[in-house]
């Protein structure tokens, strides 16, 4: 019989936590959002910096020569403004381009210019 309680007990333990856990954090956790907004600042930096990494092939007014692919060095953004530096192995730019943020609509280049 002592056996019997002896294991009993952790099992009644372990189905009451569980059955808690089911009746209280799950409902909340399904009501909260599934990912919060990243920071303002490092979060909108990061989604530009790898936007125009992603899209730098088609953001460019000039092509890839040579069967080179475009490629970002680095990127610096600040107030909806930015600059930059990319190549695709032969060719190296630098251009300026102003952008905009929103929850609805991601990013946007406005504009994109190659300086000469």
């Amino acid at each position: 019989m002592k056996k019997l309680i002896v294991i009993l007990v952790p099992v009644i333990v372990v189905v009451a936590v569980a059955l808690l856990v089911v009746i209280f954090v799950m409902p909340r956790a399904a009501a909260a959002p599934a990912s919060a907004p990243a920071p303002a600042a490092s979060g909108k930096l990061m989604g530009i910096e790898s936007y125009l990494s992603q899209n730098i092939s088609e953001l460019s007014p000039v092509k890839e020569t040579m069967g080179g692919k475009f490629y970002t060095t680095d990127v610096q953004v600040a107030d909806g403004r930015g600059v930059v530096y990319y190549e695709d192995g032969h060719n190296a730019y630098v251009a300026d381009f102003t952008y905009e943020v929103s929850d609805q609509t991601g990013i946007h280049i406005t504009s994109f210019f190659i300086r000469e």
